[in-house]
């Protein structure tokens, strides 16, 4: 188990992360906020490049910065944005990672030719990643944080650049890794973790504002959500009025969907976990939104 306990974070007089307590057991886990709210310096505390100003970051009840490597070889990671040698092909890339990590060479090789296959990269194992597009460089990514087999897979931001049909993939990767470790997905696109996170935790002002599933989430907004038809020139004014989620426009009618306590006789609408998200951080970064 991965447990936080007491965790502030600050830089100077900010505090980004506020007294943050929670536990983490094999399944995936969404962590969604806007960007901007702390969610990099918390998989970075997680991944022991940050450490608190006070509390602790546990594995199996051990202080992770006691166990030092013992910690590090058991996690796997991938930030925003990493580090590549463009003249690598993916094949030598993760090869090179795989030394740096001391994995032996022959374990090495499988390693990396399963995890190419996993990741749909293998009939372009020997092309050179300056001819791989942004979703495939990140592909290779993904690949590198699980070269170790990790019991802690932390993502930050994993999805960048991939195409639906990619993003599918990932997803489908995830669900199945997840059956014997913890994964955390940092990300403040919904779909990325609606579909497969056993649990949704979401940052609000540098704390945790809920540790949940997807339907406890979307049940805070059970009876709030709403669609209304009306003529298309009619919306504006009705924005003014009303927090919209969204409009679709067919010919001279609009359908608005929008969250109130009252619907006026509107449809009721089953809610999504990105209306509560819309609906939470509907302030810049959260900081002035009402809680649900």
């Amino acid at each position: 188990m991965l447990s936080v306990k007491n965790v502030t974070m600050k830089y100077g007089n900010h505090t980004v992360l506020d007294n943050l307590s929670i536990d983490f057991e094999n399944g995936v886990y969404g962590l969604l906020a806007p960007n901007g709210a702390g969610k990099t310096t918390f998989m970075k505390l997680l991944a022991t490049l940050h450490f608190a100003s006070s509390g602790k970051v546990m594995w199996n009840g051990e202080s992770i910065a006691a166990l030092d490597e013992k910690y590090r070889d058991i996690i796997g990671y991938l930030p925003q944005q990493f580090g590549y040698y463009k003249n690598y092909t993916a094949e030598d890339y993760l090869l090179y990672l795989s030394a740096l990590k001391g994995i032996p060479r022959a374990t090495a090789k499988q390693r990396v030719s399963e995890l190419l296959s996993l990741v749909a990269l293998s009939d372009v194992k020997s092309k050179k990643m300056k001819k791989f597009s942004g979703g495939m460089v990140q592909r290779v990514g993904i690949a590198s944080a699980l070269l170790n087999n990790p019991k802690v897979l932390l993502l930050d931001e994993p999805t960048a650049g991939l195409d639906p049909k990619e993003r599918v993939r990932f997803r489908n990767i995830l669900a199945g890794l997840s059956k014997d470790r913890v994964v955390i997905l940092s990300t403040h696109i919904v779909s990325d973790v609606e579909s497969i996170a056993n649990r949704i935790v979401m940052l609000q002002n540098g704390k945790i504002y809920c540790n949940e599933t997807v339907g406890e989430v979307c049940g805070r907004l059970d009876g709030k959500v709403f669609e209304a038809e009306m003529p298309a020139a009619e919306t504006s004014a009705f924005s003014r009025n009303h927090f919209v989620v969204s409009e679709r426009f067919e010919g001279n009618s609009a359908f608005v969907r929008f969250i109130a306590d009252e619907g006026d006789g509107c449809a009721p609408k089953s809610a999504g976990l990105e209306d509560v998200f819309l609906y939470l951080y509907r302030d810049s970064e959260g900081e002035n939104a009402d809680t649900l």
